[in-house]
């Protein structure tokens, strides 16, 4: 069985789509690896998986979508986590559904909706937190050391980017005006798929994590026109207007590294 299609990845202005169903399990029938992926799952909860899905499965520190499936058969599945299988390219929507009816495997379409508000909630956060990132980096070649992302929490509860090296505390102030001029700017944000070549180069950074395709295959990128562009798999607003209010909250460090801490409005 091939993989699920991630259309979020193409376009993020998806909150509906239509697709087929490929099959309904229970958690219990996951392997133990894709079982750990659910820690909160009851055991009323089961697993669809569908063709296509526009629900962002978590990583890259930017948490899942939630909503809804609803059949043709007028089953309503209730989705509460999504999450990228182990291995095998699937993408696992957690849930349970409204009522006794269910959706029929492999044959089903259902309609696919994303809680909207969480969704641009998110993605507000994300492209915060490579506004912070680059405002950092903006300011990298004035300090004493180099600083080199390491990952980040875009979660709006405990949003935050981690960096390699030492950044004072009194960089907090450059950081956040230097923020402030990018979400004034209202800057075009553009998702581009290049080759690792592609990425090196024109990528503020390629942080250690980002896995490169074994067979040459293009790697996704998000580019803020005019601040810079990183290697990411996550949603984004439109441009930095969007963004709204973004506080830089505090710089903290600990055993040679930094972290950056941010909220939005």
């Amino acid at each position: 069985m091939t993989g699920t299609i991630p259309l979020y990845q193409r376009d993020e202005s998806l909150r509906s789509h239509i697709t087929k169903v490929r099959s309904v399990r229970p958690v219990s029938a996951l392997s133990d690896e894709n079982k750990l992926l659910f820690k909160q799952a009851t055991a009323q909860d089961l697993v669809v998986v569908t063709a296509e899905t526009i629900f962002y499965a978590q990583g890259g520190g930017q948490p899942y979508d939630t909503g809804v499936m609803r059949g043709s058969t007028g089953a309503e599945f209730r989705v509460t986590a999504v999450r990228n299988a182990v291995d095998g390219g699937e993408i696992l929507h957690l849930g349970s559904f409204a009522g006794l009816t269910q959706f029929v495997d492999g044959e089903e379409a259902v309609e696919q909706v994303v809680d909207d508000a969480r969704r641009t909630l998110h993605s507000r956060v994300h492209t915060a937190g490579h506004l912070v990132a680059l405002a950092v980096r903006h300011m990298a070649d004035s300090m004493p050391a180099p600083v080199v992302e390491l990952g980040a929490s875009h979660a709006p509860e405990s949003a935050f980017v981690n960096f390699e090296g030492t950044i004072d505390g009194s960089c907090k102030d450059v950081v956040q005006r230097k923020v402030d001029e990018f979400v004034a700017a209202a800057l075009p944000v553009k998702v581009y798929f290049w080759t690792e070549e592609e990425l090196r180069a024109r990528c503020a950074t390629v942080p250690q994590a980002v896995v490169m395709p074994s067979d040459g295959g293009l790697v996704r990128a998000v580019d803020i026109e005019g601040a810079g562009a990183y290697p990411c798999g996550g949603t984004h607003v439109r441009d930095t207007g969007l963004v709204g209010r973004v506080t830089v909250k505090k710089i903290s460090r600990s055993k040679g590294n930094s972290r950056v801490s941010y909220s939005i409005e």
